[in-house]
């Protein structure tokens, strides 16, 4: 039996930064969109993120992907939608290897 290590896929959509051109006229940002292979793994123990100003936020899930899948300017409060649901992404790990997110 073979197993998979990345069985669910998830979709991860956020409004890149706005920029000021050359006219000094502020432009919006493009809605950028990334599909990603994971694992998606309920939050059992009911850990929680503790932010910089000391404040517990609970969290529901725990999702790991590879390291490669572009998340080098994804901003905390991203839509990851997964399961047929919304889910807002809370915190997000970039290790060595893989990718860590809360929401």
């Amino acid at each position: 039996m073979v197993t998979k290590n990345r069985p669910h896929t998830a979709v991860l959509t956020y409004v890149a930064a706005g920029s000021i051109n050359s006219i000094g006229i502020m432009t919006e940002g493009t809605i950028t969109t990334i599909t990603i292979a994971c694992d998606i793994q309920p939050n059992t123990r009911r850990l929680t993120i503790i932010n910089n100003d000391g404040i517990e936020i609970p969290y529901s899930w725990d999702i790991f992907c590879d390291a490669d899948s572009g998340f080098s300017s994804v901003p905390d409060g991203a839509n990851l939608n997964f399961f047929s649901k919304n889910h807002i992404m809370k915190q997000l790990f970039e290790f060595q290897h893989h990718v860590e997110i809360k929401c």
